[in-house]
């Protein structure tokens, strides 16, 4: 201590924030009257030696085609996923 100063602590705040975490749909394809393939996604961001089994649901992946869809796009979305340690972002593919 010196005579010339007096000194005040102050407490602080540490606040820790959610990682983020993207999880992609993959584009897929098939062909008219195939069956629709395995629908899978994709995981960007996960820390401190995470893997998808520690997130508390996993993702949902779906798409409104069938075998018998007509050629063209259609959107493969990919929701549902929960983890408390993240913010996640869900981004869809493309089924051809």
């Amino acid at each position: 201590m010196t005579p010339d100063y007096t000194i005040t602590y102050v407490a602080g705040t540490l606040t820790v924030d959610t990682a983020p975490l993207t999880i992609t749909a993959q584009d897929e394809s098939k062909e008219f009257a195939a069956p629709l393939p395995s629908l899978t996604v994709r995981y960007s961001g996960l820390v401190n030696g995470d893997t998808p089994a520690n997130l508390s649901a996993p993702p949902i992946v779906s798409t409104l085609a069938s075998a018998d869809s007509r050629p063209g796009d259609y959107r493969i979305s990919v929701d549902g996923a929960v983890g408390s340690d993240y913010a996640i972002v869900f981004v869809p593919g493309t089924l051809q």
